[in-house]
This record gives C-alpha cells, sequence and structure tokens, in this order.
C-alpha cells in the first residue's frame, strides 16, 4: 500500500503512514464561505428579474475567478460570463496533521478524518460521496487533497 507521503501543516515534518495522519478542514469555516455565496446567489437573481424588468440582463455579469468579496464589491477580474455559471470558489483548504499535532480544539469543532480512514482510493471515493452531502462541501478544496494523497488516472 502507498503511503501518504505529505507534510504536517503544523511542524512541517513528513507524515509517512497513514496511522500518523489526520485530515482536516474548518467546516465552520466552510459553512460561512457557502452562506455568503447563497446570499451573493440570491442578490444575482434579484438583480437579474429587476434587469429583464428594465431591459438590461446583459448588464449583469461577473467573472469566474473572483472572491465572494470581490464579486460582492463587483471587481471583476480574469474573463466575463453570466453570474448563474460562476462555480463556488474553493476558499478553505483541507489541511494535514500528524495525529500528535492536532490539536484538541481542531478535533472538537473542526473535520478531522483518520487517515486510516482514507487509505484507500475506494475508501477516499466513499469519504468523497459522504462529504457531497455537506452544506459546505462545495466551499473545500477537497479534490486537490485527494489528488495529494493519490496518483489518480487520467479520465
Amino acid at each position: 500500500m502507498r503511503q501518504p507521503n505529505v507534510l504536517c501543516d503544523r511542524c512541517g515534518q513528513p507524515i509517512e503512514r497513514w496511522r500518523e495522519l489526520v485530515v482536516w478542514c474548518d467546516s465552520t469555516k466552510a459553512q460561512d464561505a457557502m452562506r455568503q455565496y447563497r446570499r451573493m446567489e440570491q442578490e444575482q437573481e434579484r438583480v437579474a428579474e429587476e434587469s429583464l424588468k428594465t431591459g438590461g440582463a446583459d448588464e449583469w455579469l461577473a467573472c469566474s475567478g473572483a472572491t465572494f468579496a470581490e464579486l460582492e464589491r463587483g471587481k471583476w477580474a480574469g474573463f466575463v460570463r453570466p453570474l448563474a455559471s460562476v462555480p463556488v470558489v474553493k476558499t478553505v483548504s483541507w489541511r494535514t496533521f500528524h495525529f500528535d499535532c492536532i490539536t484538541d480544539e481542531e478535533w472538537e469543532w473542526g473535520y478531522p478524518i483518520e487517515g486510516t480512514r482514507i487509505n484507500t482510493l475506494g475508501k477516499a471515493l466513499a469519504w468523497t460521496l459522504h462529504l457531497q452531502g455537506k452544506t459546505w462541501y462545495e466551499a473545500t478544496d477537497w479534490e486537490n487533497l485527494v489528488r495529494k494523497l493519490f496518483t489518480l488516472p487520467n479520465p
């Protein structure tokens, strides 16, 4: 079995065994990011409806690479396209820790997953399906973590 071979985000040392690994996400921060995104979507819908009434729907545009704050301020970056097609920005990173480096507080208020629970691609897939049911999943970079832990074939 391939070992994780990632660095601990706390101490900077390699995590060489699955039993030593804990992956962790600040689920509260992810929930807040999703709430902000939902508010932005609701505002976009309100403005789009108003624009349709006044004939200016084409003016309500945003970019795909903007942060929530930039979209709320109306700052555009990258290429322009309708806001309805802007994906959720993956603002919350999954972190990797040694089992002994994660704090008690992080165990309590974050979303920790022990390395032995995701040490195969099948287990990682099962966790992916489980996490997709969380309201905050889309605001995280879970895919980046899975790609860091496993060599995935090209589709």
